[in-house]
């Protein structure tokens, strides 16, 4: 998954509007591990979200979806390394 992300940046100006999908991927994977029903639904409203406010403002969305790669790779990152070392991530 991560080297989906890393593929997709490297032709993001060419490709940005792909970034939806990836993520609806990745976060359908981190939350597959859940079996928190909050987590699923809230999910679902997190993606309605996303899309409706997006859909209208296409002005500044390469950059939104840059940033949201390294937000991505970046915060699970550090998140998989508290929860490796026995630590809740902090908020």
């Amino acid at each position: 998954m991560k080297r989906e992300h890393e593929d997709l940046k490297s032709v993001l100006e060419e490709r940005y509007h792909d970034f939806s999908l990836l993520d609806e991927k990745f976060h359908s994977a981190v939350n597959s591990v859940v079996k928190n029903r909050f987590v699923l639904e809230a999910q679902k409203l997190i993606k309605l979200i996303f899309n409706y406010h997006y859909m209208w403002d296409k002005r500044d969305e390469l950059e939104r979806n840059a940033a949201a790669i390294e937000e991505i790779w970046n915060g699970s990152t550090r998140c998989s390394t508290r929860t490796a070392q026995g630590r809740k991530p902090q908020r």
